[in-house]
């Protein structure tokens, strides 16, 4: 939902991507509020998304490469 500028409501499509976590809540597993709470080990890591816009003659397409993080490199 947004408001323009003459103050009408209105919606929009979107899109989103929703991820994990970076955050080592468990650390050594000895203390710290995810241990406390006892929640399992979450995975550390990510993904990079890269979008490209084709264009040929009237065709448009959108290509999509999704890489993820090696979990040892944070």
């Amino acid at each position: 939902m947004r408001i323009s500028p003459k103050r009408k409501n209105y919606k929009d499509k979107i899109k989103y991507i929703q991820s994990g976590s970076y955050v080592d809540g468990i650390g050594a597993g000895k203390s710290g509020w995810a241990v406390e709470k006892n929640f399992n080990p979450t995975d550390i890591g990510g993904w990079f998304v890269d979008f490209k816009l084709k264009k040929s003659n009237a065709d448009q397409q959108i290509i999509t490469q999704i890489i993820e993080t090696p979990v040892d490199t944070f």
